[in-house]
């Protein structure tokens, strides 16, 4: 859940499109949309390329910390 919420107030922040996002780390947008409706997780090799294309830590993404960057 805390995945969800941080991917949407990012992309929210960034002006991002799933699309956009999909075109950059190199999946569907239907993959982002199941993100972002919590049907689905990232699998582990996803992580680098979302902390590289959003300027984010991979904590910060997962809800281990509060930090962004």
């Amino acid at each position: 859940e805390t995945f969800a919420k941080r991917l949407k107030e990012i992309m929210t922040e960034q002006n991002l499109s799933p699309k956009e996002l999909a075109t950059q780390i190199g999946v569907n947008a239907s993959t982002i949309s199941n993100w972002l409706s919590k049907k689905t997780t990232p699998n582990i090799s996803c992580l680098p390329k979302l902390n590289k294309a959003l300027h984010v830590r991979t904590n910060y993404l997962l809800g281990l910390d509060d930090k962004k960057r």
